[in-house]
């Protein structure tokens, strides 16, 4: 399998936003507490890969 060739700056730039998974306060009350460690895992992850793109393309 290639690697991927990085993305032209021309194409858009990527937000965390983009990424972002939102639950309202409704669904966020039906999670358990694994599930909000979780949740919280994966966006902590997500900020850091999105923050190391912004060094990449500098």
């Amino acid at each position: 399998m290639a690697a991927a060739s990085p993305r032209d700056p021309a194409e858009g730039i990527v937000t965390f936003e983009d990424i972002a998974v939102s639950f309202s306060w409704e669904e966020w009350d039906l999670l358990d507490e694994a599930q909000r460690h979780l949740y919280q895992d994966v966006m902590l992850e997500n900020l850091a890969l999105i923050t190391s793109l912004a060094f990449y393309f500098q």
